[in-house]
């Protein structure tokens, strides 16, 4: 499935080599729509381990390439909710409403949540939650292996099992588990790289604001966001299960942060 030489195969099987384009095609979909998948709002850490493992059986990239294929489809996400926000200065004259605060520090609270959200399901898909479990990206790539679906109600298909396990076994070795410090090193990294985004555009957000009255009220609602940990709370299993117990309220992002980071962090 990942082989790029297959002139050998489709000389021996014209019908293969006929059909040859759409099933190229396909894989290309394939590749297309699981990136598509990492960059959406509305996709989780199943949904995106479900678009990594997709992306590793076609391309069989090393584990810490779609680590960082994630990241950056992510940092995508996050550059999108800046356009958005600032498109909420660009639509109106927010400085001469009494709501302007509200509009603003709603969109730049989807922002924070964005990056809490990151953080949280690079962890729960990369990082090692119990001994002896693998995490959310590995166990989604070696459970959908074996289904009964797999090989189309073949009657009889010990051969492309056999076929399969090998497959899977090669993948296996340029899909090791990613160390928990690569993890925390690309995460810090990738704050630090979202971090530069945001203050390019700091100057076009805060446009609106006349005061420093101004300029508190808004941080307030976007701390107010940090605090509720909305971007955190689809964690909240894994983390119970890092933990041994639910962590308690207000403390799913410092734990993460604490996971994921190794220290704490003030968005």
């Amino acid at each position: 499935i990942s082989r790029t030489d297959y002139s050998e195969l489709l000389s021996s099987f014209p019908l293969l080599s006929h059909h040859w384009p759409q099933v190229k095609a396909f894989k290309d979909q394939i590749i297309r729509l699981s990136g598509e998948g990492l960059r959406s709002e509305f996709s989780g850490a199943k949904q995106c381990a479900v678009c990594l493992s997709s992306i590793a059986l076609i391309k069989e990239v090393p584990s810490v390439e779609l680590l960082g294929m994630f990241l950056d489809a992510r940092k995508e996400l996050v550059r999108e909710f800046l356009e958005r926000a600032k498109k909420v200065v660009a639509s109106k004259n927010v400085a001469d409403e009494n709501g302007w605060a509200i509009d603003l520090g709603r969109a730049l609270s989807e922002v924070v949540k964005a990056l809490q959200r990151t953080i949280c399901e690079a962890g729960e898909l990369f990082k090692v939650a119990t001994p002896g479990a693998d995490p959310l990206f590995f166990s989604t790539l070696k459970g959908g292996s074996r289904d009964d679906s797999l090989f189309g109600g073949l009657p009889y298909p010990e051969v492309e099992i056999a076929a399969w396990d090998a497959r899977m076994s090669r993948l296996a070795t340029v899909l090791p588990l990613v160390l928990d410090q690569d993890v925390t090193d690309a995460c810090q990294q990738w704050l630090t790289s979202v971090y530069e985004d945001v203050a390019s555009h700091g100057r076009e957000l805060l446009s609106c604001v006349r005061d420093l009255p101004c300029l508190a009220e808004l941080e307030a609602r976007v701390r107010t966001e940090i605090m509720e940990e909305g971007g955190c709370e689809a964690a909240g299993v894994w983390l119970t299960n890092v933990c041994g117990a639910a962590p308690e309220k207000g403390a799913l992002w410092d734990r993460t942060c604490t996971l994921v980071l190794g220290q704490k962090l003030d968005l």
